[in-house]
Parts: C-alpha cells; sequence; structure tokens
C-alpha cells in the first residue's frame, strides 16, 4: 500500500493502463464504475468528457445501490465497466458477468481484475461455510472463490472477446520498480462483440 494515497499495486496498474492505454480521459465516455476507492471516484468525477456512474451494493457514497448480479441499468448503457477484485466476492459470478455484458454497448468493454492463483489449473469453488472456513479455503473470509489460470475462459463463456493484459510484464522492471507493480497481476480486457456494428470496433479505447 502507498502511504500516501493507499493504493495497493493492482490500482496503480490499472490507472496506468486507463492513462496510457485507453481514451477513458480524452473521449465522451459513459463508465461504470463497481465498488470504486475513493481517490479514483475523485479523479473520474472532475473529468468532464465522462458521464461517471459507481455502484456498490451497500455503499451510501455510490451512485447506484445495486447487486452486480442484477444491475439497475437499461441494456447497452455503457461504454465501459470497470471491475476490480469484486468477482471474488459475489456468488454467481457468471450471472454477474452475463449483466456486465448487457449493460455494455456492442463493441464496448470492460476491464476485470480478479486475484488469482496462478499455480492452480481450474478455479476453486467453496461458497458454503463459516467466515473462518473460507478464510482456510480462500486466504480471505469474504471471498467464496478462488481463481485459478482458467479465468479467461471463465470470462469468454460469458460471450466476451477477451485479451489478458499481463501489464506490469510489458512495462517492464524499472517501472515496476517506480510505481510498486506485481508482475502477479493481470488485467483482463473484455470485449462486448459488435454485432452487426463496425466490425471489430472498441468504444473510445485505442
Amino acid at each position: 500500500m502507498c502511504p500516501r494515497c493507499r493504493s495497493f499495486e493492482r490500482h496503480r496498474l490499472l490507472w496506468l493502463y486507463l492513462r496510457r492505454e485507453t481514451r477513458i480521459f480524452t473521449s465522451h465516455m459513459v463508465v461504470l464504475h463497481f465498488a470504486p476507492e475513493y481517490w479514483f471516484r475523485k479523479a473520474f468525477k472532475e473529468l468532464t468528457n465522462l458521464e461517471y456512474v459507481t455502484a456498490d451494493i451497500d455503499s451510501p457514497l455510490a451512485d447506484i445501490r445495486t447487486d452486480i448480479t442484477a444491475i439497475d441499468s437499461q441494456d447497452g448503457r455503457f461504454d465501459a465497466v470497470i471491475c476490480v477484485h469484486v468477482l471474488e466476492h459475489v456468488v454467481d459470478d457468471r450471472r454477474a458477468l452475463g449483466e456486465i455484458m448487457r449493460v455494455l454497448k456492442p463493441g464496448a468493454w470492460a476491464l476485470i481484475m480478479v486475484p488469482v492463483d496462478r499455480g492452480r489449473e481450474t478455479t476453486l469453488e467453496g461458497v458454503a461455510g463459516s467466515p473462518s472456513e473460507r478464510l482456510a479455503l480462500h486466504g480471505k473470509s469474504d471471498h467464496v472463490r478462488t481463481y485459478g489460470r482458467d479465468v479467461g475462459e471463465r470470462l469468454e463463456a460469458a460471450g466476451f472477446e477477451v485479451t489478458r493484459e499481463p501489464y506490469a510484464e510489458r512495462l517492464g522492471p524499472e517501472a515496476s520498480r517506480e510505481y510498486g507493480l506485481s508482475t502477479a497481476t493481470d488485467i483482463y480486457l473484455c470485449v462486448k462483440p459488435a454485432g452487426n456494428g463496425p466490425a471489430g470496433e472498441r468504444r473510445a479505447f485505442r
């Protein structure tokens, strides 16, 4: 954790990716962000080019209080969805992914990050049990699964075109030292197929 802004390495990695690899800071976009940290929310709310909507199941600070498995939004509203370290807390993550797909416009994208045990080939489910049992199984009392290397396959099963972005590796060791990044963290770029729209279009991305 950064002692100044209290960001974790996954947040710094995401910020660099958004700043350098997307047009979220310059193009007009409608963005849905689940459980955003304070400084993310503050920075994006100040951007005049964004219609920035925050969502959380119980936070009074969120623009909409909604369950990610039943998002309170019409179909095809958003140009982008940001979902970082949320799905490991959600009992039905497949339903959540279906909802993210539903609220995205054709050709729009989601950035999804989850903690991954790279030593596991497949995801370990373990929803039931007490907090102490989940702690023993997943390492966190509020996690309901441990994702394995099959994360991309699970995202593709929801209908997304998925690209695993090992972004800290791409930035290199010097940037990793400067920004305090971990090469064990990946970003998953999940694009909703454009259907009958312009082939290969990714709304306001690169």
